[in-house]
């Protein structure tokens, strides 16, 4: 993750850490990263869907469709649900 040594507020960069700690079953670190992220880059649906589902897998369902919710209402078409998205800012 060198782009994070030069611009450590950038977006995918980030969103690939947190993507690489899910996708290893690291549920909290994953979710610590999105956490962070989402103070960086408020109203990313894409981040929101992606900590619903690391809520979910640990087992704190409200929080999960609290943001499953946001998720949906940032980006009501869905398209933050596709697989391989990269952070697309919605400003």
């Amino acid at each position: 993750f060198q782009a994070l040594q030069f611009n450590p507020t950038q977006a995918n960069a980030l969103f690939m850490k947190a993507q690489m700690y899910f996708t290893l079953g690291d549920y909290q670190k994953a979710l610590n990263e999105l956490l962070h992220l989402d103070k960086i880059h408020p109203k990313l649906a894409l981040v929101n869907f992606t900590m619903a589902k690391a809520y979910h897998n640990l087992g704190q369902k409200y929080l999960g469709n609290k943001h499953m919710q946001i998720a949906n209402e940032l980006d009501p078409k869905g398209n933050h649900k596709q697989k391989g998205k990269k952070i697309e800012k919605s400003e």
